[in-house]
Protein backbone atom coordinates (compact mmCIF):
# COMPACT_ATOMS: atom_id res chain seq x y z
CA UNK A 1 0.00 0.00 0.00
CA UNK A 2 2.30 3.02 -1.07
CA UNK A 3 0.59 6.74 0.78
CA UNK A 4 0.70 9.94 -1.75
CA UNK A 5 2.32 13.16 -1.87
CA UNK A 6 2.56 14.51 2.08
CA UNK A 7 0.87 11.38 3.75
CA UNK A 8 2.79 8.57 5.63
CA UNK A 9 1.84 4.74 6.13
CA UNK A 10 -0.65 5.90 8.74
CA UNK A 11 -3.24 6.53 6.39
CA UNK A 12 -3.85 3.07 5.58
CA UNK A 13 -4.66 1.63 9.07
CA UNK A 14 -8.25 1.51 8.73
CA UNK A 15 -8.13 -0.51 5.61
CA UNK A 16 -5.00 -2.87 6.32
CA UNK A 17 -7.20 -3.84 9.55
CA UNK A 18 -10.43 -5.05 7.53
CA UNK A 19 -8.32 -6.87 4.28
CA UNK A 20 -7.24 -10.71 4.36
CA UNK A 21 -3.51 -11.42 4.41
CA UNK A 22 -0.48 -8.90 5.42
CA UNK A 23 -0.60 -5.39 5.02
CA UNK A 24 2.79 -4.06 3.69
CA UNK A 25 2.42 -0.23 3.98
CA UNK A 26 5.99 1.37 3.64
CA UNK A 27 6.82 5.21 4.29
CA UNK A 28 8.34 6.38 1.15
CA UNK A 29 11.61 8.16 1.00
CA UNK A 30 11.26 11.96 2.81
CA UNK A 31 7.86 10.98 4.48
CA UNK A 32 7.00 9.76 7.91
CA UNK A 33 9.28 7.15 9.36
CA UNK A 34 11.48 8.18 6.44
CA UNK A 35 11.45 12.32 6.63
CA UNK A 36 15.15 11.60 7.65
CA UNK A 37 16.03 9.57 4.65
CA UNK A 38 15.46 12.66 2.10
CA UNK A 39 14.03 11.98 -0.94
CA UNK A 40 16.24 11.88 -4.45
CA UNK A 41 14.51 11.05 -6.97
CA UNK A 42 11.19 8.01 -7.95
CA UNK A 43 14.30 5.27 -8.54
CA UNK A 44 14.86 5.83 -5.03
CA UNK A 45 11.30 4.74 -4.13
CA UNK A 46 10.79 2.08 -6.31
CA UNK A 47 14.13 0.58 -5.16
CA UNK A 48 13.21 1.10 -1.62
CA UNK A 49 9.88 -0.42 -2.07
CA UNK A 50 11.27 -3.38 -3.96
CA UNK A 51 13.09 -3.97 -0.41
CA UNK A 52 9.80 -3.65 1.46
CA UNK A 53 8.82 -6.45 -0.77
CA UNK A 54 12.16 -8.89 -0.57
CA UNK A 55 10.15 -11.78 1.55
CA UNK A 56 6.86 -11.81 -0.59
CA UNK A 57 6.17 -13.05 -4.09
CA UNK A 58 5.26 -10.59 -6.01
CA UNK A 59 2.90 -11.94 -8.06
CA UNK A 60 0.33 -12.59 -5.54
CA UNK A 61 0.90 -9.05 -4.86
CA UNK A 62 -2.02 -6.68 -4.75
CA UNK A 63 -0.70 -3.27 -5.00
CA UNK A 64 -2.99 -0.36 -3.41
CA UNK A 65 -1.96 3.04 -4.40
CA UNK A 66 -3.22 6.28 -3.63
CA UNK A 67 -3.23 10.31 -5.36
CA UNK A 68 0.07 10.70 -6.50
CA UNK A 69 1.30 7.45 -5.66
CA UNK A 70 0.16 6.56 -8.51
CA UNK A 71 3.33 8.13 -10.52
CA UNK A 72 5.58 5.28 -8.96
CA UNK A 73 4.02 2.58 -11.20
CA UNK A 74 5.67 2.36 -14.32
CA UNK A 75 9.08 2.75 -12.55
CA UNK A 76 8.09 0.23 -10.30
CA UNK A 77 6.57 -2.26 -12.45
CA UNK A 78 9.73 -1.74 -14.39
CA UNK A 79 12.06 -2.74 -11.55
CA UNK A 80 10.28 -5.60 -10.70
CA UNK A 81 9.77 -7.41 -14.01
CA UNK A 82 6.65 -9.01 -13.11
CA UNK A 83 3.23 -7.80 -12.84
CA UNK A 84 1.07 -8.12 -9.57
CA UNK A 85 -1.67 -9.88 -9.07
CA UNK A 86 -3.57 -6.84 -9.31
CA UNK A 87 -3.59 -2.74 -8.96
CA UNK A 88 -5.83 -1.01 -6.90
CA UNK A 89 -5.86 2.79 -7.49
CA UNK A 90 -7.95 5.01 -4.66
CA UNK A 91 -8.42 8.43 -6.46
CA UNK A 92 -4.93 7.64 -8.30
CA UNK A 93 -3.67 10.76 -10.65
CA UNK A 94 -3.79 10.06 -14.39
CA UNK A 95 -4.46 13.24 -15.47
CA UNK A 96 -1.80 16.61 -14.77
CA UNK A 97 -5.07 18.65 -13.93
CA UNK A 98 -5.87 15.35 -10.60
CA UNK A 99 -2.55 16.83 -9.41
CA UNK A 100 -3.57 20.85 -8.63
CA UNK A 101 -1.46 20.97 -5.18
CA UNK A 102 1.32 19.07 -6.45
CA UNK A 103 1.34 22.51 -9.56
CA UNK A 104 0.66 24.55 -6.20
CA UNK A 105 3.62 23.37 -4.72
CA UNK A 106 5.72 23.50 -8.00
CA UNK A 107 5.14 27.03 -8.00
CA UNK A 108 5.65 28.47 -5.22
CA UNK A 109 9.51 29.65 -4.40
CA UNK A 110 11.87 29.31 -1.49
CA UNK A 111 10.76 31.66 0.55
CA UNK A 112 6.79 31.20 0.04
CA UNK A 113 7.20 27.24 0.27
CA UNK A 114 8.71 27.52 3.49
CA UNK A 115 6.31 29.56 5.00
CA UNK A 116 3.73 27.45 3.89
CA UNK A 117 4.97 24.50 5.00
CA UNK A 118 5.15 25.72 8.71
CA UNK A 119 1.61 26.79 8.08
CA UNK A 120 0.89 22.96 6.72
CA UNK A 121 2.28 21.06 9.60
CA UNK A 122 1.22 23.18 12.59
CA UNK A 123 -2.68 22.49 10.70
CA UNK A 124 -2.15 19.42 9.97
CA UNK A 125 -5.26 17.81 11.78
CA UNK A 126 -7.43 20.29 10.81
CA UNK A 127 -6.36 20.42 7.07
CA UNK A 128 -7.37 16.31 7.24
CA UNK A 129 -10.42 17.27 8.56
CA UNK A 130 -11.22 18.79 6.22
CA UNK A 131 -11.29 16.78 3.40
CA UNK A 132 -12.91 13.98 5.09
CA UNK A 133 -16.24 13.44 4.34
CA UNK A 134 -17.71 11.69 8.04
CA UNK A 135 -17.09 12.63 11.50
CA UNK A 136 -14.06 10.74 13.10
CA UNK A 137 -12.39 11.07 16.42
CA UNK A 138 -9.85 13.63 17.10
CA UNK A 139 -7.32 11.24 17.87
CA UNK A 140 -7.56 9.24 14.95
CA UNK A 141 -7.47 12.13 12.57
CA UNK A 142 -4.39 13.25 14.21
CA UNK A 143 -2.63 9.52 13.71
CA UNK A 144 -3.72 10.16 10.23
CA UNK A 145 -2.08 13.26 9.09
CA UNK A 146 1.14 12.18 10.96
CA UNK A 147 2.47 12.20 7.39
CA UNK A 148 1.68 16.07 7.02
CA UNK A 149 4.21 17.00 9.68
CA UNK A 150 6.90 14.38 9.20
CA UNK A 151 8.58 15.12 5.91
CA UNK A 152 11.76 16.52 4.86
CA UNK A 153 11.65 19.72 3.52
CA UNK A 154 12.59 18.75 0.29
CA UNK A 155 10.67 15.96 -0.54
CA UNK A 156 7.13 17.69 -1.06
CA UNK A 157 8.10 20.13 -4.08
CA UNK A 158 10.48 16.89 -5.77
CA UNK A 159 8.44 13.93 -5.07
CA UNK A 160 5.67 16.26 -6.60
CA UNK A 161 7.75 17.66 -9.87
CA UNK A 162 8.85 14.54 -10.55
CA UNK A 163 5.87 12.31 -10.10
CA UNK A 164 3.69 14.96 -12.10
CA UNK A 165 6.60 14.46 -15.18
CA UNK A 166 5.70 11.06 -15.09
CA UNK A 167 1.75 11.51 -14.97
CA UNK A 168 1.99 14.47 -18.09
CA UNK A 169 4.17 11.57 -19.75
CA UNK A 170 1.43 9.40 -20.16
CA UNK A 171 3.63 6.66 -18.48
CA UNK A 172 0.81 6.08 -15.71
CA UNK A 173 -1.76 5.08 -18.29
CA UNK A 174 0.29 3.10 -20.44
CA UNK A 175 1.05 1.08 -17.56
CA UNK A 176 -2.71 0.29 -16.27
CA UNK A 177 -4.22 0.05 -19.89
CA UNK A 178 -1.65 -2.90 -20.64
CA UNK A 179 -2.92 -4.72 -17.54
CA UNK A 180 -6.64 -3.24 -17.75
CA UNK A 181 -8.25 -6.64 -16.68
CA UNK A 182 -6.73 -6.03 -13.34
CA UNK A 183 -6.72 -2.61 -12.76
CA UNK A 184 -9.58 -1.22 -10.92
CA UNK A 185 -10.14 2.54 -9.89
CA UNK A 186 -11.58 3.48 -6.74
CA UNK A 187 -13.75 6.88 -6.91
CA UNK A 188 -15.12 8.58 -3.82
CA UNK A 189 -18.43 9.27 -4.73
CA UNK A 190 -18.88 12.97 -3.20
CA UNK A 191 -15.30 13.80 -5.54
CA UNK A 192 -15.31 16.34 -7.96
CA UNK A 193 -16.89 15.38 -11.46
CA UNK A 194 -14.19 13.39 -13.37
CA UNK A 195 -15.71 12.98 -16.89
CA UNK A 196 -12.19 12.94 -18.62
CA UNK A 197 -10.69 10.46 -16.19
CA UNK A 198 -13.73 8.15 -16.75
CA UNK A 199 -14.01 8.81 -20.48
CA UNK A 200 -10.07 7.53 -20.61
CA UNK A 201 -10.29 4.46 -17.99
CA UNK A 202 -13.49 3.04 -20.09
CA UNK A 203 -11.64 3.51 -23.40
CA UNK A 204 -9.29 1.01 -21.68
CA UNK A 205 -11.35 -1.35 -20.17
CA UNK A 206 -10.52 -0.27 -16.76
CA UNK A 207 -13.06 -1.18 -14.31
CA UNK A 208 -14.37 2.11 -11.90
CA UNK A 209 -16.41 1.31 -8.88
CA UNK A 210 -17.64 4.49 -6.51
CA UNK A 211 -17.16 4.84 -2.24
CA UNK A 212 -20.21 6.19 -0.44
CA UNK A 213 -19.44 8.88 1.58
CA UNK A 214 -16.09 9.22 0.76
CA UNK A 215 -14.16 11.99 -1.46
CA UNK A 216 -10.38 11.79 -1.99
CA UNK A 217 -9.58 9.60 1.52
CA UNK A 218 -12.45 6.56 0.72
CA UNK A 219 -9.38 4.41 2.95
CA UNK A 220 -10.41 6.87 5.99
CA UNK A 221 -14.23 7.61 5.47
CA UNK A 222 -15.13 4.23 4.43
CA UNK A 223 -12.57 1.26 4.34
CA UNK A 224 -15.37 -1.62 4.34
CA UNK A 225 -16.74 -0.08 1.52
CA UNK A 226 -13.29 -0.19 -0.30
CA UNK A 227 -12.34 -3.91 1.14
CA UNK A 228 -15.75 -5.19 -0.15
CA UNK A 229 -14.65 -3.69 -3.47
CA UNK A 230 -11.28 -4.98 -3.41
CA UNK A 231 -12.56 -8.59 -2.63
CA UNK A 232 -14.86 -8.51 -5.87
CA UNK A 233 -12.23 -7.23 -7.77
CA UNK A 234 -9.61 -9.95 -6.81
CA UNK A 235 -12.24 -12.63 -8.04
CA UNK A 236 -11.76 -12.04 -11.51
CA UNK A 237 -7.95 -12.00 -11.10
CA UNK A 238 -5.91 -15.23 -10.20
CA UNK A 239 -2.08 -15.41 -9.08
CA UNK A 240 -0.31 -15.29 -12.22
Amino acid sequence: MLHGLGLSQTIWGPLANIIEGPAITPDLPGFGAQQTTGYQDIEQCTTHIVRCMNDYNWSNTVLVVHSLASGLLSSLLAKTGQHPRAIILLEGNLLPIDATWSHDIIAMDTQKYASWARRYKKNAALILRTQLQNKHPAEEIGLWAEGFTQFDHTALPQYAADALQVIKSGQVLQTLAALHDRVLYLRGAESPEWDEGRTLLTKHGIKIAEIAKAAHFPMLDNPCACAEEMTKHLQSCPVL
